[in-house]
């Protein structure tokens, strides 16, 4: 199982990034890490519904992150089998506890 939390990896660095971009970071660098890994059947699932639905649609050139969606669409080209979609936080509560674990771990060291 791959967890990843952006948030945590970033935001020690950089405080003014917005939620929506890290929900984003997250599903890429969580594709990235299974293709490296050799997943080639994957499940993601993210807790951002805005996320979810900017990947799945087909946004603006303009928006802000539109090079980071196209990225994700990229991947999700791929030669694998990957699923995305939304799920509520409460229902993958696994995954949030071990994002805050790690969070919790970063900030007091």
């Amino acid at each position: 199982m791959v967890v990843v939390d952006a948030a945590t990896t970033l935001n020690q660095f950089i405080s003014f990034i917005t939620s929506e971009f890290e929900e984003l970071l997250a599903i890429y660098y969580g594709l990235n890490l299974a293709w490296d890994y050799g997943a080639r059947k994957v499940e993601c699932q993210s807790d951002s519904l805005d996320a979810v639905n900017l990947v799945l649609s087909n946004p603006s050139q303009r928006h802000m992150y539109a090079s980071l969606i196209w990225d994700i669409k990229d991947l999700l080209a791929r030669a694998w089998d990957v699923q995305l979609y939304h799920t509520l936080r409460e229902g993958n509560a696994c995954a949030d506890f071990l994002a805050n674990m790690g969070r919790n771990r970063i900030t007091s060291s």
